[in-house]
C-alpha cells in the first residue's frame, strides 16, 4: 500500500500507512510517540517515520534477527528520499531474508 501512495506522490499517506503497520506489529518496542502535528509536513513525517523503522531494525539486529518487511519499508523510505543506494541495500536485505524468494542476478 505504501509504495502505491509513493507512486502517486502521496508521501504523507505512505508514511502514515508505514507507521500504522510498524506500531501495530511492534507494540512492545516502546516506539516514540509524537503529536499528529509533527507528521503534517513531508520532511518531518519522513524523518520521524524513518527513525521509528531504524529503531526497530537496530533492535532486531542486536537480537540477531532481520524482519524483511521492516527492510522493505526502509527501502521505500530511502527511495522516497532519493537515497537509492541505501534503498537498494534494504530491498536486497529483505529479499535475502526470505528463502522462498528466488533472486535472479
Amino acid at each position: 500500500m505504501a509504495i502505491s501512495y509513493v507512486n502517486e506522490s502521496y508521501d504523507l499517506a505512505s508514511h502514515y500507512c508505514l507507521r500504522q503497520w510498524l506500531y501495530s506489529k511492534y507494540q512492545d518496542m516502546n516506539l516514540p510517540q509524537h503529536p499528529p502535528s509533527h507528521y503534517n509536513v513531508a520532511w518531518s513525517s519522513h524523518e520521524l517515520t524513518s527513525e521509528a523503522f531504524l529503531q526497530v531494525a537496530r533492535t532486531l539486529h542486536t537480537q540477531g534477527k532481520t524482519d524483511p518487511d521492516v527492510q522493505a519499508a526502509l527501502g521505500v523510505l530511502f527511495y522516497t528520499n532519493g537515497d537509492f543506494e541505501k534503498a537498494k541495500d534494504c530491498f536486497e536485505s529483505a529479499l535475502h531474508s526470505r528463502p522462498d524468494v528466488r533472486i535472479i542476478p
